[in-house]
């Protein structure tokens, strides 16, 4: 029999709900808690699609598509309200808390911007181990960085779409098109996602030069396909609404302004993944699965 290759990966996490995405108010740095019913999805998220061992995979792998055992790293939004939603997915309590972390929500967009682009994270390690219950997370690699962080909105953070548009005059007013004062531009939120993608895409890369390497050094056929069913292949990013709809749209090279109809709900998840194993055909694999 031949071997069955696997595709590599890019999960895409929204953060459970908070008080003010539940009202539709734009939250970029300022830095809200999950609520109660913010980590009921997140939970029914993780019982609905994650599956923590690689036995529950194996059993029911196509519901349980977000699979502990295959994700290799992390990437974390520093907010509060992301990381959150990564322990609980993770089952894990104050797994990225520690006197480590900076207050980056004080800081202005651009000292975010540079603290980011230095390439400094604020955590890097392993998840580790759970004393009760092993489970597939235990080394994949956790980082907490500005990169992934929401649009910064500038003078409408906290706004409606309909205030927005009140206070501009601008009746056609949106996120995907026009700029906000003392926020992002559209460019700059393009350069940071596809700053983002590039680095996706060469984890991916280096997993499937692992995959081929797997295959030519193991003549057994059943020995190299467990090898390649336990290789992790997938890139796991926690993050905000915009940010994960505009990764949606650049992943597949089309303009940011087309995340406008990639609606992903609180505590939903986006598979990005390629046609024919080729990173020269990227794809959206799955959509706002909850």
């Amino acid at each position: 029999m031949a071997v069955k290759k696997p595709t590599p990966r890019l999960i895409l996490v929204r953060h459970g709900q908070t008080e003010w995405s539940e009202l539709g108010k734009r939250t970029s740095y300022t830095d809200l808690p999950l609520t109660t019913r913010g980590r009921e999805l997140v939970e029914q998220t993780r019982a609905n699609r994650v599956a923590q061992t690689r036995a529950q995979a194996t059993s029911d792998g196509k519901r349980l598509f977000l699979q502990a055992h295959k994700v290799q790293h992390i990437i974390c939004s520093p907010r509060t309200r992301a990381r959150q939603t990564i322990e609980i997915l993770t089952r894990r309590d104050s797994l990225t808390a520690g006197p480590s972390y900076p207050d980056t929500a004080s800081q202005s967009p651009n000292e975010r911007d540079a603290f980011s682009s230095s390439g400094h994270t604020y955590i890097n390690a392993l998840i580790g181990d759970r004393e009760d219950s092993p489970d597939g997370w235990s080394d994949a690699l956790l980082e907490v960085s500005e990169t992934v962080r929401e649009f910064e909105y500038g003078a409408f953070e906290g706004l409606k779409t309909s205030v927005i548009k009140q206070q501009t005059g601008n009746p056609t007013w949106e996120t995907w098109k026009d700029d906000a004062p003392g926020g992002e531009t559209i460019a700059q939120v393009t350069a940071r996602v596809d700053a983002v993608i590039k680095r996706i895409r060469d984890m991916h890369r280096q997993v499937l030069v692992d995959i081929d390497n797997i295959i030519a050094s193991d003549a057994d056929e059943a020995a190299a396909q467990d090898r390649l069913d336990s290789l992790r292949t997938d890139v796991l990013i926690a993050s905000h609404g915009h940010f994960l709809r505009a990764v949606g749209a650049r992943w597949i090279g089309a303009q940011v302004d087309l995340a406008r109809s990639l609606q992903l709900d609180a505590g939903g998840i986006a598979v990005l993944s390629y046609e024919h194993r080729s990173l020269d055909e990227p794809a959206i694999e799955r959509w706002n699965v909850v």
